[in-house]
């Protein structure tokens, strides 16, 4: 099982992003993901034999050193090697040689924490978008999601800005080989004597304006 505070991912854009008071993956009511181990079961063994190879003999997930919790990582590991029926290790390196294989494309797995600058599905899939010269997407998916975020962006209805965010996390699953894994949860905690801090999970910031301290 994941921990408490993390939960299976099913889409890019994470449900902590809100659109008009609401998580925006309850208004797209989609998940862009589906859990279909059985199938990917199927798929493995196919491709193992148009390769002509009985089974892969190992693999290693690349990720930056000083990750706050590997617990749903190794879950996950677990899963993984059950249902393929092959060793998948963890391989942990320094910041600075874990950005230069994302580059070189040095890598069979790697995690990728993905962030936000601000509250908006349009914020999440740009910093992707941002990275695209180490997450190795092509340029023709870059302009194709370029354009449908500034589609969204000028669309004057609801529902025509959640397609256009839609069909932005559909191009960007399927060029680059995204798989979400989970949703972590962060939080702000603080002595039950002060109330009324709040907190922005996005830019890491914390407003004092309306807190109160009680003695």
């Amino acid at each position: 099982m994941l921990g408490a505070d993390t939960t299976e991912a099913f889409a890019l854009v994470p449900p902590a992003v809100r659109m008009l008071g609401k998580e925006y993956r309850e208004l797209v009511s989609q998940q862009s993901v589906q859990s279909a181990g059985q199938d990917a079961a199927v798929l493995y063994t196919q491709a193992l034999e148009e390769l002509g190879i009985a089974s892969l003999e190992s693999a290693q997930i690349l990720v930056p050193a000083g990750l706050t919790d590997y617990a749903a990582l190794h879950e996950i590991v677990r899963r993984w090697s059950d249902l393929f029926g092959f060793y998948i290790g963890i391989d942990p390196v320094d910041p600075e040689t874990y950005a230069q294989r994302l580059r070189d494309g040095a890598y069979a797995i790697a995690l990728y924490g993905m962030g936000s600058d601000y509250n908006s599905p349009a914020g999440a899939l740009q910093r992707l978008l941002e990275q695209q010269g180490m997450l190795g997407m092509s340029e023709q998916t870059l302009r194709d999601v370029q354009a449908q975020l500034q589609e969204a962006a000028g669309v004057e209805n609801l529902s025509g800005t959640l397609e256009h965010y839609r069909a932005a996390e559909r191009l960007l699953l399927e060029d680059a080989c995204f798989i979400p894994l989970f949703y972590k949860q962060e939080y702000l905690v603080f002595r039950p004597d002060n109330e009324d801090l709040a907190f922005d999970p996005f830019t890491g910031q914390v407003f004092f304006a309306d807190a109160k301290h009680f003695e």
